[in-house]
């Protein structure tokens, strides 16, 4: 997605990662923002000097989007083709699926922090239980032990989209009385 410059925060290098964003126009209803650690595919290797001007044209990919922003990335290794080919797949499916749809999936991992589940596609699906309060479905319980194996086929809803690593935000759908 191209956007021309049209602000830029002050860099803020209070952190080893650089702090602030360039504002961008961008084909988009929605505002976006490109931070500067996102100019890099080492941020230790940022350089204020070499910030782009006001009106320049940047080529970025869409990263992530969080309360009605665009949060881009310019990074070389997303802007190679065979990834933008990968975000093109993703952003094809993420066309075919809503908010609120069911799917059926298989449990093939276990984190403390959550399930990751095939969803058959290429993008995996992921309970996380640091998004609890984001969904509409029962956490999964406190136990880990109570919570599906690897393996298990599971019913769940579609509850968010995880653009930054291209994953599907799920909620778990427990049998009732299972």
């Amino acid at each position: 997605m191209p956007g021309v410059v049209i602000a830029m925060d002050t860099v803020d290098s209070t952190y080893a990662n650089p702090g602030g964003c360039i504002h961008l126009k961008a084909n988009s209803d929605f505002p976006a923002v490109l931070p500067y650690d996102s100019l890099s595919d080492d941020p230790a290797e940022f350089d204020a000097s070499t910030l782009p001007s006001i009106g320049n044209e940047l080529n970025t990919v869409v990263f992530n989007f969080v309360d009605g922003m665009l949060y881009l990335t310019a990074k070389p290794c997303e802007l190679a083709e065979s990834r933008i080919e990968q975000w093109r797949r993703y952003y094809e499916y993420i066309d075919t699926i809503k908010i609120g749809d069911t799917v059926a999936g298989m449990v093939t991992h276990i984190e403390p922090f959550g399930l990751f589940v095939d969803i058959g596609y290429e993008f995996i699906g992921l309970i996380d239980i640091g998004h609890a309060r984001m969904i509409s479905t029962p956490p999964l319980p406190f136990e880990q032990s109570d919570w599906p194996a690897v393996g298990d086929r599971i019913q769940c809803k579609v509850e968010y989209l995880r653009l930054h690593n291209q994953q599907i935000g799920l909620g778990w759908q427990p049998k009732i009385g299972g």
